[in-house]
């Protein structure tokens, strides 16, 4: 938001999943309120919002509306290529199925980190 340079670790070609807050945190408190969650392990995520880190850096921009160059910088460590959880169980068992795509996720992100900073 503040047009800042976007450092990412490595070439950015890790394929991530990424799941807005809202859509967490109902998958907890489903974990923590429905019985049928007793003795289960979940995965908790966003299936659907599967992107590359430099592609999450490419939309945060496009949305936003930013001119924030990116840049790569080496990478830290080894790096797991791909993380996409399987949520299906979560959707059997708890009905859970994340709602907020990424760019909606960016956008309502923006607007609460504005509402604490400016």
């Amino acid at each position: 938001m503040k047009n800042e340079t976007l450092k990412i670790d490595g070439d950015g070609n890790q394929i991530r999943a990424w799941c807005y807050i809202e859509d967490f945190i109902d998958c907890l408190v489903r974990c923590i309120e429905d019985p049928k969650a007793i003795g289960q392990s979940f995965n908790i995520g966003n299936a659907r919002a599967v992107i590359t880190i430099l592609g999450l850096a490419q939309t945060v921009c496009r949305v936003l509306k930013s001119d924030s160059q990116i840049i790569h910088v080496p990478p830290l460590s080894a790096d797991i290529a791909i993380r996409i959880p399987s949520v299906d169980k979560a959707n059997e068992i708890l009905g859970f199925k994340a709602k907020v795509d990424l760019e909606e996720g960016i956008l309502k992100t923006a607007e609460w980190i504005k509402s604490i900073v400016y």
